[in-house]
């Protein structure tokens, strides 16, 4: 049995810092959860996570929030949310970006950036391992986060990014024998877009207004748990409550 309490979600809401809904700044929300994937590996609790964080957001009055599910999470639409919520946010904003799904890992884009030769990425459901190379574009690799997450830094933007994939810390879930652990792409892959490379260049910059919370250490999978009668996430499971302002349950791994 895993305790899943107020000193989790108190914990999670100091880490997040956010402003309060009355505040002038203001505080963004994109949201992805998906279970079904076409090409296999389907989950059971990714979009049970999206729609408790979305709704737990909306409730506290942040209504900047869009939320992505199943085959709503398509690589260019959420870019485009990124770019379209970066571009109206001023200094002092709050972007807060989730993610609940498959995570794997593939050989580096580029040579020589990670210290185990491997890139993670998020894993949409158009993204076909069977055929990687036709569906590459449907992943977001590490390196774009980097860029994406530079794109508000250097506007003054705060970011909160919670991962609730495996290699999350990097960048799996598993319950009754089903895993958010995809696995891994053994050829190295085209680079998905150019800020795939140029992202490599952005890892060690130390970024100063972002905040990760991962699921697991990038070498690690990430169980999925059952809360209150459902598969669940519990990173996903607390930041909602830490929104909320934390209540207890008790989750039990399988």
């Amino acid at each position: 049995m895993i305790g899943i309490g107020r000193f989790l979600a108190a914990a999670l809401l100091s880490a997040c810092s956010l402003p309060s809904a009355g505040l002038a700044a203001e505080t963004w929300a994109i949201v992805v959860g998906i279970d079904q994937y076409p090409f296999g590996g389907s989950l059971d609790g990714a979009v049970k996570d999206a729609e408790d964080v979305y709704r737990a957001i909306r409730q506290a009055g942040f209504t900047n929030a869009v939320k992505f599910t199943n085959g709503e999470a398509r690589k260019d639409d959420i870019r485009q949310a990124w770019a379209e919520v970066v571009a109206k946010a001023t200094p002092g904003d709050t972007i807060i970006f989730t993610y609940a799904g498959h995570g794997a890992q593939m050989p580096e884009l580029v040579a020589g950036e990670e210290e185990d030769g491997l890139d993670e990425f998020l894993q949409l459901p158009g993204f076909d391992q069977v055929h990687p190379g036709q569906t590459f574009k449907e992943i977001i690799v590490d390196n774009e986060l980097n860029s994406w997450f530079a794109e508000a830094e250097g506007k003054g933007v705060h970011v909160l990014f919670v991962s609730d994939s495996c290699f999350s810390g990097g960048m799996s879930r598993s319950i009754s024998g089903k895993t958010r652990l995809a696995p891994a792409v053994k050829v190295k892959l085209q680079a998905p877009s150019q800020e795939a490379v140029a992202g490599a260049s952005l890892k060690d910059i130390g970024f100063k207004q972002v905040t990760v919370l991962a699921a697991s250490l990038e070498s690690q999978p990430t169980p999925e748990v059952i809360i209150d009668g459902e598969p669940r996430g519990a990173l996903s499971w607390s930041f909602a409550r830490a929104i909320e302002g934390g209540r207890t349950a008790t989750a039990t791994a399988r």
